[in-house]
């Protein structure tokens, strides 16, 4: 999708790996569903938005 890649959207998928205990939801996904970060970034890739 456009605007969904970029600088900005691999910069701030970059903040949410680096910093999962200040995004409860990314954390969520990770932790408790098992989430891999790549299938993180195609979610929310998928969405073109972050919930975070």
């Amino acid at each position: 999708m456009p605007g969904s890649q970029g600088e900005f959207f691999d910069e701030m998928m970059n903040q949410l790996e680096a910093d999962p205990e200040n995004y409860p939801y990314y954390s969520h996904l990770i932790d408790d569903l098992g989430m891999t970060g790549q299938q993180v970034y195609m979610y929310a890739y998928g969405q073109k938005k972050l919930i975070f």
